[in-house]
């Protein structure tokens, strides 16, 4: 009856204002305090931990400390003899102190005796086994310690009756919660109830949602953070709390509403949403620069937020609707084949979740028109590169282009890896670039071997045309006819 408590379960003092856990609930799962008074036997004020908490804990071993007053009978108490049952008018009977259980200690000077613990759970085995309503457990319920002090010669003469409660059943989920905009906003509501309201009327119906211990008080969470408000039960139609724009975030806000009975337990939560977008939305074009020259198929792109968040980003065409996006990054590559060639209109509009819009624009020039090549000649092959004397050292690629461009000369290996690139910037008109045989590298000299070839043209636009592949040979020597029917090799 008198063991200590198991390993790990909390036993907390009940008196009030002490609290070792969690400062919005002062008393702790379960811990009492009594107080025997001379001649009264009146328990005091210390025992008691509130009107609303009244000696319920959730806690299987509670912990008594029990002391006695300066003249408190008898006068020099060894200990006491008790007995825990569930009626209330149990007396202790003194001509038969083998019958209770006894804790025995000499009192210090302040009184006290050791720590008292009991073992709910093994009283109740000794007991019927009934359900209290609300409860769930055989050994919940209200129960009652009953005990005298006793000295050398006689026991105390009155019996001291402490009644406190075993509660570990959690109330039922509060019901019927809500989030509105607080009673002052007159702003529209918008879709799944967007509004600019910075502050919300929190609600749910304030009834009983425990019949074991009762419900005690609510504690509510905010987007994962407890509100400091302490809201007790008191039997209203409805409980309402208004959550300042210091707690709010802008966006969809998560508010979790749980019950607390008097043991201290805590239902599962309640949750409800409460969407607040306050500000307007910003956007801005990224890509393309403005005036650019653009091809049939290229990337458009913005930059839009808004604290609460976004719903969507449209893009267009000259009002032509031609892409969606609802999620960063907002970018599309696009395809305007359709659209005639010459200056055109690209617009972004941004809408929040409140349904705020805005639009942003931007002009470009759309080339579709790809580069022509024609004229194309290459020489000489083979070429000599290894040794350089003078004597086609060179390969030239030459052609005619129908617009400004970039050209570049393509070099495969005969796997199909790049050899080597050579580029320029062109007018409209005659294109000439050499290739030396070397590769990319300063020090990637020629290799005697076949290669392939193409050259690639890119106008201002993006439109690019490839030509087609040419074969081109490096050799390290030349055959020189030195007679009517003879050649001698001459090393390049």
């Amino acid at each position: 009856m008198d063991e200590a408590p198991e390993a790990g379960v909390p036993t907390y003092d009940t008196r009030p204002g002490y609290s070792p856990t969690n400062p919005q609930f002062p008393w702790g799962p379960f811990r009492h305090t009594a107080l025997d008074l001379p001649a009264t036997g009146d328990k005091g004020p210390a025992y008691e931990a509130s009107w609303w908490r009244n000696g319920w804990g959730n806690d299987v071993f509670p912990r008594f400390d029990l002391y006695r007053a300066t003249g408190s009978n008898p006068p020099f108490a060894l200990g006491l003899i008790y007995t825990v049952d569930r009626s209330p008018d149990t007396q202790i009977d003194a001509s038969n102190p083998a019958a209770y259980y006894q804790l025995g200690a000499t009192l210090g000077n302040d009184q006290r005796m050791p720590p008292l613990f009991l073992d709910i759970r093994g009283i109740q085995m000794s007991q019927p086994v009934t359900l209290a309503p609300g409860a769930t457990k055989p050994f919940e319920g209200r129960w009652y310690l009953h005990y005298r002090w006793y000295d050398w010669e006689r026991h105390g003469a009155v019996t001291i009756n402490i009644p406190f409660g075993v509660d570990v059943t959690p109330p039922s989920a509060v019901a019927t919660l809500v989030a509105v905009p607080h009673k002052g906003f007159t702003g529209p509501i918008g879709k799944d109830g967007w509004s600019a309201a910075r502050r919300a009327d929190v609600q749910w119906a304030d009834i009983e949602y425990d019949t074991l211990s009762g419900t005690v008080m609510y504690e509510v969470t905010v987007n994962g953070g407890v509100h400091p408000s302490s809201i007790f039960h008191l039997d209203h139609v409805h409980t309402n709390l208004t959550i300042e724009n210091d707690v709010l975030m802008p966006g969809r806000n998560k508010i979790e509403v749980r019950a607390i009975d008097r043991a201290n337990n805590k239902s599962d939560p309640s949750v409800t949403y409460f969407n607040s977008d306050p500000d307007t939305p910003t956007i801005s074009v990224t890509a393309p620069l403005a005036g650019a020259l653009v091809p049939a198929r290229s990337t458009f792109s913005v930059v839009a937020s808004d604290a609460a968040g976004i719903r969507d980003v449209k893009f267009k065409i000259d009002g032509e609707l031609v892409h969606t996006d609802i999620s960063a990054p907002y970018s599309a590559q696009l395809d305007l084949s359709r659209f005639a060639n010459g200056t055109r209109v690209f617009s972004a509009t941004v809408t929040d979740m409140l349904g705020r819009q805005v639009t942003t624009t931007r002009s470009f020039v759309l080339d579709k028109t790809f580069p022509v090549i024609s004229n194309l000649t290459f020489g000489p092959t083979p070429f000599f590169p290894i040794i350089r004397d003078g004597n086609r050292d060179n390969m030239t690629v030459r052609c005619t282009i129908s617009e400004r461009a970039a050209v570049q000369l393509v070099v495969y290996n005969a796997n199909g890896t790049i050899r080597a690139t050579r580029s320029g910037n062109f007018a409209p008109g005659a294109v000439a670039i050499a290739w030396n045989g070397r590769g990319n590298g300063a020090a990637d000299a020629p290799v005697p071997g076949r290669y392939t070839f193409r050259l690639r043209v890119q106008d201002p636009a993006g439109n690019v045309t490839w030509g087609p592949v040419r074969t081109v040979v490096i050799q390290n020597f030349e055959l020189v006819r030195v007679g009517p029917n003879a050649v001698r090799s001459v090393p390049r």
